[in-house]
């Protein structure tokens, strides 16, 4: 399965976190790295004002022959082993977020959607994913992602590199 994942992280050592992340996808025949990118918190009304930190975000091509659900498990337990809270709020700040943004399969499931619903949405997700993989094809829009235009709003291209 080919995959892209989106890495982020608003807490700590943000590029530190980046970096563990990346090296604990041992599972992944790792074939691209994107730019890290800064960009605001995402977050819904009357959120906390101390969960507003800024994300860095950044984007991974890779294969597995695992299968989905094996894939899933594992982003999990990295996130959990890195320190994420899995009892905290949605939306709160995290040390580590792993998204499955694309794979070369569809699948659809109440905890994870692939491609992830808010893919297209959101600058911090497809800018990276196209750098890395712009010729993989969205199947809700049929275009290769280089293809799909998206304002970068807040998005900052940082001087921040990790190497795979």
């Amino acid at each position: 399965m080919r995959i892209i994942l989106g890495l982020g992280s608003n807490v700590g050592d943000r590029l530190n976190n980046l970096k563990n992340a990346v090296n604990a996808l041992d599972f992944l025949n790792l074939q691209s790295v994107s730019s890290i990118y800064e960009n605001s918190a995402l977050l819904p009304a009357n959120s906390p004002k101390e969960w507003d930190l800024p994300f860095l975000n950044m984007a991974v091509l890779g294969d597995t022959t695992d299968d989905f659900n094996t894939v899933l498990g594992k982003i999990k337990r990295i996130e959990q082993m890195l320190g994420r809270d899995i009892a905290a709020p949605r939306w709160s700040p995290r040390i580590i977020d792993i998204d499955i943004l694309l794979a070369d399969i569809i699948n659809v499931v109440d905890t994870c959607w692939v491609p992830h619903k808010e893919f297209l949405n959101r600058p911090f997700a497809l800018i990276p994913a196209q750098e890395i993989a712009g010729e993989m094809v969205h199947p809700g829009v049929g275009k290769q992602l280089k293809d799909i235009f998206i304002a970068p709003a807040d998005l900052i291209l940082t001087s921040y590199k990790i190497n795979s």
